[in-house]
């Protein structure tokens, strides 16, 4: 990664913006020849359906999706988005909402076969590919040896004499081995693994008990040829080249396709732009959790990758090339760090340097962005190592308080009548909020009881299976909001459907019992209710199930959230203890704010 080229998409320009522009490199991309028109994308009825249905499932799952910079998305010509995917196919869906565009998702072709998501791919026009992992199948025999200096791998009861030349072998937390010839069927050679590429973890080999898998080598020609036919019409491509899905906090490797598809298409002559989109989840698997979507300006291709990509000896290293500063600029959009610790401490430190000034989605994108490449820029110096050890250690501190860094942000003084006033006060608000707000919500949240069973039942299972089949993932929280979302718009229809017939069935079972006057305006409603009720659920009670009560009892969380630092503002004007270790945190965190508040 080059960092010449960090340090120039790092560097703003006068209006305040990413650039990702290199000074010794001429620009061949643009959308048009003078002259030329391409035609004005538009969404195909069934396209614009599944776009409907992925903004609602959206709208419904998350309370905020901020989209920053989307005026970087050309909205005619030939363009390739890619981004990072760190919650499966939500990330399409948000991709395909900062698009404002038709775009044509690859898609794996397993994904196809699925009953939501393969239905909604192909009304999105998908493109698929198979991908070599999901051919993959568990050999014979086990591993005996690795030997990376040799490159020679040896095994008992194998059958390397059945495994053809390019193919792959491997096991799961150790690497990837592409084949080069088989001595025997006890030992094999592996091509040797470049240095600026992840090693293999020999740590995790275990010779008395491991098993490995097969990957065949896929040719992907007829897909290649599908996407620069899209192109060539003008079309607009999503993929997510880091391959699956994870939930790491830092960017994996990305894959080569997607810089020979830029660089193939460039070489026909097709003017395709390259548009890194961030993806950024604050608990992403979390219903009603906030998304911040920041979209990185164009990738401006030099001419000279173009021809080294048309010389077939060369062609590696344009791709190479490429790939190497679209990670540079998708790695600039997204908020990363090597776990979740690091992230967390980084975030607190934005926090304290905000202080309580307020921000659009634009700067707050900004700033956390600014935060996290300067992370990155000083990783190796003492000073900042001594800094991210006093954050971790505050934070720690008031955890065992039971307060996070943003309850001691807002922490009043401790031991006033004032402060002990204010807490019983917004404690009986947020009861009296709770005797109103619950009686309208309950009879929704009863009607979803089933949705949210079934998804308890389902999301582990499907996350444990997920966690199985992968060497990337941590916890697979990346499936969980996906399968929410599935269950959801496969069990929400049915559902409103029964309860439609329902109510049917007992308005003709209760009719004969129902006394009444004729003439009456109460008589002509219940004569017309038995139909009128049940339409006017099954068209507005989606409207009150999915949004009317999401954003009520949202709004009842954030003020339960607060109790337990107004039972600590109660207390603590009886109890010294109670209150010494709290309000020395509160101090020290006013000391923080008060000096980031001075001018610079």
């Amino acid at each position: 990664m080059s960092e010449g080229l960090r340090q120039r998409v790092v560097q703003k320009d006068s209006e305040g913006e990413k650039s990702t522009k290199s000074e010794d490199s001429q620009p061949i991309y643009a959308l048009q020849n003078e002259g030329d028109q391409w035609p004005t994308p538009e969404f195909s009825v069934t396209a614009h359906i599944a776009s409907m249905i992925a903004n609602i499932s959206l709208d419904t799952f998350f309370s905020t999706i901020e989209i920053v910079n989307g005026e970087n998305i050309p909205m005619e010509g030939p363009v390739i988005l890619y981004g990072n995917h760190q919650n499966q196919f939500v990330d399409a869906m948000i991709m395909l909402r900062a698009a404002e565009r038709p775009v044509s998702f690859i898609v794996a072709e397993v994904s196809m076969h699925k009953p939501v998501i393969g239905t909604l791919a192909r009304a999105a026009e998908a493109v698929p590919v198979v991908r070599p992992q999901d051919l993959a199948k568990v050999g014979p025999g086990r591993f005996e040896n690795i030997d990376l200096e040799n490159c020679t791998i040896t095994g008992v009861d194998t059958k390397f004499t059945e495994i053809p030349a390019g193919n792959m072998v491997g096991i799961k937390k150790v690497g990837n081995f592409v084949v080069v010839k088989a001595e025997s069927d006890t030992k094999l050679t592996f091509r040797p693994i470049p240095l600026d590429v992840e090693q293999p973890n020999l740590a995790a080999f275990d010779p008395k008990d491991n098993t490995y898998k097969i990957t065949p080598k896929v040719q992907q020609s007829e897909m290649f040829n599908k996407v620069f036919d899209s192109l060539r019409e003008g079309k607009c491509i999503g993929i997510f080249p880091e391959g699956g899905s994870h939930d790491r906090t830092e960017l994996l490797p990305l894959k080569a396709g997607v810089s020979m598809m830029a660089l193939g298409a460039l070489s026909q002559d097709i003017p395709v732009t390259l548009v890194p989109i961030g993806t950024n989840y604050f608990s992403g698997h979390v219903f009603r959790s906030k998304v911040f979507v920041d979209v990185g300006k164009p990738i401006q291709v030099p001419k000279n990758l173009i021809e080294m990509y048309k010389d077939k000896s060369t062609r590696r290293e344009a791709c190479n090339k490429l790939l190497s500063d679209m990670q540079v600029a998708l790695d600039c959009a997204c908020l990363t760090a090597p776990d979740f610790e690091t992230l967390k401490t980084i975030r607190t430190a934005r926090r304290m340097y905000q202080n309580k000034a307020k921000l659009t989605p634009k700067e707050y994108i900004d700033l956390n962005l600014r935060f996290n490449q300067a992370a990155k820029v000083w990783k190796d110096d003492p000073r900042f190592g001594v800094l991210m050890k006093d954050i971790h250690e505050y934070l720690e501190f008031g955890r065992a308080q039971g307060l996070t860094d943003k309850e001691v942000r807002d922490l009043p003084p401790l031991g006033s009548i004032r402060t002990v006033l204010n807490a019983v006060k917004d404690v009986l608000t947020t009861l009296v909020m709770s005797c109103f707000i619950l009686p309208l919500i309950s009879f929704g949240v009863l009607l979803n009881v089933p949705i949210a069973l079934y998804s308890k039942k389902v999301i582990p299972r499907e996350m444990k299976k997920a966690l199985a089949g992968s060497s990337v993932k941590v916890a697979a929280r990346d499936v969980a909001a996906s399968q929410q979302i599935m269950i959801a718009i496969k069990m929400i229809p049915s559902l409103h459907i029964l309860y439609s017939c329902l109510w049917i069935i007992f308005f003709v079972i209760t009719w004969p019992y129902y006394q009444r006057e004729p003439g009456s305006l109460g008589n002509m409603f219940v004569y017309n209710a038995f139909w009128v009720l049940p339409l006017c659920f099954l068209f507005f009670g989606p409207y009150y199930s999915f949004t009317f009560c999401p954003k009520m009892l949202e709004i009842l969380f954030r003020r339960w959230r607060l109790w337990p630092r107004h039972w600590l503002c109660i207390r603590s004007l009886f109890s010294k203890r109670k209150r010494d270790q709290p309000e020395f945190l509160r101090l020290e965190r006013k000391k923080t704010d008060d000096q980031s508040a001075r001018p610079r």
